[in-house]
């Protein structure tokens, strides 16, 4: 990094003499143990002896350490090493510091992301605090910093910038939600804050300058930094993005032939290194600045040798990967990442321009699940006493007696009492994760949720299905982009924010029969007049366009779509075609050129959205004859071949597969057997099914003595939205979590979710043969596709 900075002000900016140059000032406003100040300085000695080895060398070093290489540091440990490592290596030159005189480094306590303009200061305990803060704020406000470098902390849960700050973020946020519809955001991460700081000194206060900084990669493309992205793209006139990979969420630490990608922080002592990819940017401003797009170089560091790459592209600059450029503009989010969709994806149709209806965010508790359990008896009893007049407060569930965020127990409760009695029939199925089934208590009048979404739950009494998608999925490896519900869903069942889209709604007051065999089953009460499509005009005339005119009036026509795109999102190929794109926006999906296309993935649609449903019975797995296969898939039994004793504890989950943090339940390694396929008795497999669940299966413990014997790796892998579903289930029973022992039937569930999991990855090749038949060309016109791009249904 440094010798790419000093490359940088030679060539672009002009001064031959790069970081020896007299009037470049450099801070490291997170200077840590002062490793880059200690980098620059043996740049500028190295200079300097190449220009002229004489007496003086040393001299000059010191007057750059004394003057212009500059460090802010909050933390007083990191503080005082940096002040002895620049010691140190000035007593080597032989020109120690001169405490006597008042010589130091120029390095200071403060908090770098205060102090910037003039403020109202807050008073300090001591002298000697006073002097370093003003000393501080003095080079913030007026020193002519052309470099800024370093490795800012990485940190999204530091707290919103407050305002002491400023609103230093703020500039990143304009019109977010108004031009990029995005309502959350992640950018007050402590990277960002200190990469508005650095942008703010170099753009606006010295007019000209480099940022160099390694950071997390994540906003190179992540949707809430197209603010951040397009304003630097503005601002600066070159950026070099040195991407080195190493991301457990988005590639897996993987390279793209599936070899190991360790993090570049990665050491003999720890291996893992950090969870989060990272990049080094560099962000150059000349002085004859001018208002047009940066031009943009990119290049990729993959494998377990990134550090010797670095090392010898810094000797020399065509050792190396090569860039190339890139062209970020609006189309494509000003992404800063090498990124293009599959050729056709931008034509095919966005789910929410196939809706009547806009998708709808799931249900949003945040009353530490008091509204939710897996057990309807134990919700129904705590439920019931804290809508009891006589129970007083003392006594419901603590979690009820609560302040929460938009929540005053006691209010809501005396409202509640007079107006919305306790509801038998308000506890509803409800999906909490990926084929985690609870029960929920509905109620929408008041704030007892935090987020009750009555439009979705009015839906729910209308419909029987809802695809659930997400918009801009956070990571790459997420598995399917879509799901299936056949009741209302939790907002995080996706992992983050899942929005629900209804097959049908309801025109009046309607409630479809109970019952899980009732989604696709028309009811003869149900006619025209009760329920309507959710599907947008121009959804209608393709169906038309296919020669489906009756999907106004018969349900099964009316959900073919929905079915379609859950089949098409399943594919193991789309998501690995059209992962990338996929985190852009909402999911597109190519629509077949023919009805008789349609009909046959809306068939597989609706085979998955059965596997999906585990209210729904499926022959084969939860009735006979069952498959033989599937039988032998994890098979639940003691190691030592006795008999099963829930009275002794032969169901508690104690394993580790869940870790307590804070109020969120997180999963654990837990326990495991690996062992060959054919040993678990599964042998008579098709070479296509073989492919796909692989050679090997796990045995996965409930404790030291129970397991569920034979989980194909790929089941045990298998992912819906986000989630590694059945590590995600079991991480919610670990004992300490639930408080108790798994009932017989729940132990039971874990099985069947594994062998529907297994199913579903035996349909794999089925659901990417039904996926290229849809985007094939051949047909009709690929107007009928292009017709809904664009188009949003009011």
């Amino acid at each position: 990094m440094v010798e790419h900075v000093d490359q940088a002000l030679r060539e672009q900016l002009n001064l031959p003499l790069g970081l020896a140059d007299s009037n470049v000032h450099v801070l490291d406003p997170c200077t840590g143990t002062g490793s880059y100040l200690t980098a620059v300085l043996e740049k500028i000695v190295t200079i300097l002896e190449e220009q002229s080895d004489d007496g003086l060398v040393a001299v000059e070093a010191k007057e750059a350490v004394l003057s212009r290489l500059h460090g802010f540091e909050l933390l007083p440990a990191p503080f005082v090493i940096a002040h002895l490592r620049i010691g140190i290596a000035l007593q080597r030159l032989g020109v120690p510091l001169n405490s006597a005189s008042g010589e130091r480094a120029s390095i200071y306590l403060t908090n770098a992301l205060t102090g910037w303009v003039d403020g109202n200061e807050e008073p300090l305990p001591f002298p000697e605090f006073v002097h370093e803060r003003d000393a501080a704020d003095s080079i913030k406000r007026n020193q002519r910093i052309l470099v800024v470098l370093g490795n800012p902390p990485y940190n999204g849960f530091a707290g919103v910038s407050g305002s002491e700050e400023g609103g230093l973020v703020e500039p990143y946020k304009v019109r977010l939600a108004e031009d990029w519809d995005i309502t959350k955001n992640k950018l007050d991460d402590l990277y960002i804050r200190f990469m508005r700081v650095a942008e703010r000194r170099i753009a606006e206060q010295t007019g000209m300058g480099i940022i160099c900084f390694v950071t997390n990669s994540s906003w190179l493309g992540d949707p809430s930094a197209v603010v951040m992205r397009k304003r630097l793209l503005s601002e600066f006139d070159h950026v070099t993005v040195d991407h080195l990979n190493g991301d457990s969420r988005e590639t897996g630490k993987k390279t793209p032939s599936g070899e190991k990608d360790p993090s570049v922080f990665s050491t003999k002592l720890n291996p893992s290194g950090i969870t989060r990819g990272v990049s080094i940017s560099t962000l150059v401003r000349t002085e004859n600045h001018q208002e047009k797009p940066a031009v943009v170089q990119y290049r990729d560091f993959w494998g377990q040798d990134k550090t010797q790459q670095l090392t010898a592209v810094t000797a020399d600059r065509d050792a190396g990967p090569t860039y190339e450029a890139l062209n970020p503009e609006e189309a494509n989010w000003f992404r800063l990442l090498r990124w293009t969709s599959r050729p056709g994806y931008s034509e095919w149709p966005a789910i929410n321009e196939l809706c009547a209806e806009d998708p709808m965010l799931g249900l949003n508790e945040n009353r530490s699940f008091a509204l939710i359990d897996a057990d309807r008896t134990a919700l129904s009893g705590r439920m019931s006493a804290y809508l009891d007049p006589e129970t007083p407060m003392e006594q419901v569930d603590p979690r009820l007696a609560t302040k929460f965020s938009g929540f005053q127990p006691g209010k809501v409760r005396e409202r509640l009492l007079q107006q919305r009695p306790f509801d038998e029939n308000k506890i509803q199925r409800f999906q909490f994760r990926p084929f985690d089934m609870r029960y929920a208590y509905i109620e929408t009048e008041t704030p007892l949720w935090n987020r009750s979404r009555p439009l979705l739950v009015a839906a729910a009494e209308a419909s029987a299905g809802f695809l659930l998608i997400r918009r801009r999925a956070p990571r790459a490896l997420d598995g399917a982009a879509v799901h299936f519900s056949n009741c209302l869903v939790d907002q995080k069942v996706l992992f983050t924010d899942a929005y629900a889209v209804p097959f049908w709604l309801a025109t009046q007051a309607n409630k479809e029969p109970e019952g899980a065999d009732a989604l696709f089953r028309l009811e003869d009460e149900l006619t025209a007049s009760t329920w309507k499509p959710n599907l947008s005009q121009s959804a209608l005339g393709y169906l038309e366009l296919l020669g489906i005119s009756d999907a106004k009036s018969n349900k099964d026509s009316a959900v073919l779509i929905w079915l379609h795109a859950l089949a098409i999102g399943f594919s193991p190929l789309y998501v690995e075609q059209n992962g990338a794109a996929v985190r852009s926006d909402w999911p597109r999906i190519p629509l077949p050129k023919t009805k008789e296309g349609l009909l046959r993935s809306a068939a597989l649609g609706k085979k998955i959205s059965s596997l999906l449903n585990l209210d729904l019975s499926v022959t084969g797995i939860d009735n006979a004859p069952l498959d033989p296969v599937l039988r032998k898939i994890a098979t639940i039994e003691r190691v030592d071949g006795s008999p099963l004793n829930p009275d002794a504890g032969d169901l508690a989950v104690t394993a580790g597969w869940g870790v307590i943090q804070s109020r969120a339940i997180m999963p654990g390694v837990g326990k495991y057997d690996v062992r060959n396929l054919e040993s678990v008795g599964i042998v008579d497999l098709s070479d296509s099914d073989r492919e796909a669940l692989g050679n090997q299966a796990l045995d996965i413990y409930l404790n030291d003595h129970v397991r569920w014997r034979g989980v194909p790796v790929a089941v045990w892998d298998y992912k819906i939205g986000g989630f590694q579903v059945l590590r995600k289930w079991l991480s919610y029973r670990e004992k300490r979590a639930l408080g108790r022992s798994l009932t017989v039937p729940e132990a039971r569930t874990f099985s069947t979710i594994a062998r529907r999991i297994t199913a579903m990855v035996m349909l794999g090749r089925e659901l990417d043969a039904n996926y290229l038949l849809a985007v094939q060309k051949d047909g009709l016109q690929d107007g009928s596709n292009s017709e809904l791009a664009g188009e949003k249904a009011h």
